[in-house]
């Protein structure tokens, strides 16, 4: 099983800072988990850095000012270069850096998946390539829709062991030593970035804290610095925010709501209970847009189907879900929706393996609704 060293920063990221511990031990353990804590202040969160690091992740406290964030690739690249010099491959296959609230899935062929072993068998199968690896799809949760997902191609990328070159501050284009090119991967995030509107407001105000006056248009509007893609949220207001997706295509993945439940992360410590307007069964759900004249469906996607009708997808051995929403959708190929889904089992290993068991349940002031 492919062993990942997983690299985050964050800074008092009270909402998303144990989910993300629980689901990411999950897939590779607490011992494989590094955190970069940029100067957090409120208890919660450091109650809960301290209550990981005696289950073994690292927390690292030594990047606490606002520079050391907006220097964030440089370090945890010299991080991953560190791991290359000490432990090298023999310790490690890949380096993921990743933002706090994003939450990798692998695409299949029937849609999506964060089952543990749908993902290692993804990584397993890239072990001893030394390229940089490109993920090319996130999945940006719908303010308002809790448990839908906007399909958009934010690129980011990791690195196999001893290859890395250099990793951009927001890991879009990570470079290896070794090889120039950059492989496409069959994963995906979930990107939980659209939170309630007040609370996206003082978010984005604390990221840009020292790089702009958020309460001088003109200036945000000239600002091109780290953080630059936060400065739309000073020129909307909360229902402009709420209806931007409205006519989007969306996505909806039950699987991950029922895992992180089964490690014991309730839905309202994310995002909410989700809203599934047909029966989905368990299953990836999907909802198009009107458009062309043609009336809003959803239903339960079935991506065997979506690949037994288009057989150069088939042929070329792509996710069907990747393949309709990058290019069958504009090809104007039909996907098949069940309006009324079987019941899909359970990710078959939602138990945390030996050594990351979590260490105490979650507390109620992790609910991003406030209760």
């Amino acid at each position: 099983m492919a062993r990942v060293r997983c690299l985050m920063m964050q800074r008092d990221e009270a909402v998303f800072l144990e989910p993300w511990l629980r689901y990411y031990g999950y897939l590779f353990g607490y011992e494989n988990l590094v955190v970069f804590d940029n100067g957090s202040v409120e208890p919660s969160v450091l109650d809960t850095l301290a209550r990981y690091a005696r289950a073994g992740v690292t927390v690292l406290r030594d990047f606490a000012d606002n520079a050391a964030f907006q220097h964030k690739g440089a370090i945890i690249g010299g991080a991953i270069r560190h791991l290359d010099e000490t432990i090298g491959a023999q310790g490690y296959d890949f380096a993921l850096p990743v933002d706090c609230d994003e939450f990798i899935v692998a695409l299949t062929q029937d849609g999506m998946s964060c089952a543990r072993q749908a993902i290692h068998a993804s990584l397993d199968a890239m072990i001893g390539r030394q390229h940089a690896f490109s993920i090319e799809l996130s999945f940006y949760n719908l303010p308002g829709r809790t448990g839908w997902f906007f399909p958009d191609g934010n690129r980011k990328g990791f690195l196999a062991a001893g290859t890395i070159a250099e990793l951009d501050h927001g890991f879009h284009l990570p470079r290896s030593r070794i090889d120039d090119r950059s492989i496409e991967t069959p994963f995906a995030y979930l990107h939980f970035h659209n939170r309630p509107f007040a609370d996206m407001q003082r978010h984005a105000a604390r990221k840009l804290e020292g790089l702009v006056d958020v309460t001088d248009h003109e200036a945000l509007r000239r600002f091109r610095g780290a953080g630059h893609h936060l400065v739309g949220y000073f020129f909307m207001d909360e229902t402009g925010y709420r209806t931007r997706y409205d006519d989007a295509v969306a996505v909806a993945m039950p699987e991950f709501t029922d895992l992180m439940a089964a490690l014991g992360v309730p839905a309202e410590a994310i995002d909410g209970p989700a809203d599934y307007p047909v029966q989905l069964g368990g299953r990836l759900g999907l909802r198009l847009p009107l458009r062309d004249g043609v009336e809003r469906r959803i239903g339960a996607f079935d991506g065997l189907a979506y690949i037994e009708r288009s057989g150069d997808v088939r042929e070329a051995g792509m996710p069907p879900l990747y393949h309709y929403l990058l290019f069958g959708r504009g090809e104007k190929r039909p996907p098949t929706l069940v309006d009324h889904a079987p019941e899909a089992p359970l990710p078959p290993d939602p138990a945390l393996p030996e050594g990351a068991r979590p260490p105490a349940p979650l507390e109620p002031q992790y609910s991003l609704l406030g209760r």
